[in-house]
């Protein structure tokens, strides 16, 4: 299993994206700013002066054409997502104690921003292709396959900066300075970012409870809890922000999103019936997904965040490295509405000794060794053209307390399983292969509360060549 890439390559030292420092600018009261009224992009920056992402001066104005710089690109960012980790400050010219500190080494660690290897050149301006280069690196927005960029100067956009900018240009979601020219070198203004974060943004929701309907064309970034999706159309990512720790959002009705990111730790998905993500990205730790009948769920390359726990009955297909998931019915655990759950990484998986199982041929007998009998038991196999049909079983000890179980299996290198229980596990092993057996042990009480989660790990060899007369 694939770990998940969480967020694009950095840079290299060629393609600096660090920030810049300037005296900090004072928050002000919404709308109040007093050099806003008639600017072109004065409902813009209502909307994030409102939301609390972009602030103005000491002396109440928000100075709309003055370029942006680094560090206040740095921490806007970190306001609009509330990314929680901070990366080593290996910055000599990034000081402890300023101000723009807390952002620069947030976006460091979130993969978003990165040095010259020892600068941030903290004072720079930010130019156009910068900033959509790393708006695009934080709403998760890549171009299409064809995608081309309109501009008259497309052959001015850095090597580093085509993707991004080819993905805006095609979503409509950047516009040019004029004459058909994107200007890519130009630093950008303040002014201009607060649209630009506008243009890409069409739902950023901070209220507890909210519920979302309709068609959406933008990027929709949860920043509340307990939020609900209903029958909407989603054609662009749907995050769920760092800054939304243990949070809930609710795919319900007849909604299809495009993409799902889970940034937030302890956040969770659910998915109702008729509801469907064609992606789901996993990017923080503790995360549940929750699929009920009939919701549908694309999971491309699971992250090593957590243990990976399936009950109930699924089928899935395979589409390059993506496994799609369709929930065949509802006995999940109770009071876990979920047939598809991450157990989160507070709860200690107890690895069990490892068994192992042997098929080795020798003339026309199949002979099996078993070792690690405690946790193994090898109860029939059978033979085909090209397999063995192998069911194992796996001994357990109940936990004290303990009234509920539930099992899961993962192969690696193997056939597929034929049926999962809590005493056995079907599959077939292919001649020549080697592979290993995973079963997770989900221990909950009555009331369906995880108590204990066990694994054992069964590695599993069957010879070449089958015998003869077999």
């Amino acid at each position: 299993m694939k770990k998940i890439k969480l967020l694009p390559a950095l840079l290299s030292a060629a393609m600096v994206f660090s920030l810049a420092a300037v005296p900090t600018f004072a928050e002000k009261a919404p709308g109040a700013f007093g050099d806003m009224e008639g600017h072109w992009s004065a409902e813009a920056v209502e909307r994030w002066s409102e939301a609390g992402i972009l602030h103005g001066d000491e002396n109440g104005n928000f100075l709309p054409d003055k370029e942006m710089t680094r560090a206040e690109f740095a921490q806007m960012l970190v306001n609009l997502m509330g990314y929680p980790d901070k990366a080593e400050n290996r910055y000599a010219d990034v000081p402890a104690d300023a101000w723009y500190a807390d952002a620069v080494l947030k976006l460091t660690a979130a993969g978003i921003m990165e040095g010259d290897g020892s600068n941030a050149m903290p004072d720079a301006s930010i130019s156009r292709e910068q900033a959509a280069v790393l708006l695009c690196r934080a709403l998760s927005l890549d171009p299409s396959a064809d995608a081309k960029i309109p501009f008259d100067d497309a052959g001015q956009v850095s090597d580093w900066a085509k993707e991004a900018v080819a993905a805006l240009s095609e979503r409509a979601m950047i516009a040019g300075v004029g004459e058909n020219s994107f200007a890519p070198a130009q630093n950008i203004n303040r002014a201009s970012v607060a649209q630009m974060v506008s243009n890409m943004v069409s739902d950023y929701v901070t209220e507890n409870g909210a519920v979302l309907t309709g068609e959406r064309k933008g990027v929709v970034i949860i920043a509340a809890r307990d939020v609900k999706v209903e029958n909407a159309d989603l054609a662009e990512p749907l995050i769920l922000a760092p800054k939304a720790a243990g949070a809930a959002v609710t795919l319900a009705g007849e909604t299809h999103a495009a993409q799902v990111i889970l940034a937030a730790r302890g956040g969770k998905l659910s998915l109702e019936k008729e509801a469907s993500a064609q992606a789901v990205t996993v990017e923080a730790h503790e995360v549940e997904l929750a699929v009920a009948q009939g919701g549908s769920i694309n999971v491309p390359n699971l992250p090593q965040h957590g243990e990976y726990f399936y009950t109930g009955k699924w089928t899935y297909t395979l589409e390059g490295d993506t496994a799609v998931y369709e929930a065949q019915s509802g006995d999940a655990l109770e009071n876990v509405a979920a047939d598809l759950l991450l157990i989160p990484q507070a709860y200690e998986v107890k690895q069990a000794a490892p068994a192992e199982l042997t098929y080795t041929c020798e003339d026309d007998t199949l002979l099996i060794t078993v070792e690690g009998e405690d946790t193994l038991v090898m109860n029939t196999y059978e033979v085909s053209a090209d397999a063995v049909r192998v069911e194992v079983g796996i001994e357990y000890t109940q936990p004290e307390g303990a009234a509920k179980l539930a099992t899961a299996d993962t192969l690696e290198g193997l056939g597929a399983a034929q049926s999962a229980a809590p005493e056995a596990q079907t599959f077939f092993v292919p001649f020549g292969k080697e592979g290993t057996l995973t079963r997770y042990l989900l221990w909950t009480d009555e009331q369906g509360k995880i108590l204990e989660v066990n694994r054992v790990t069964v590695r599993l060899t069957v010879d070449p060549e089958k015998p003869k007369d077999m």
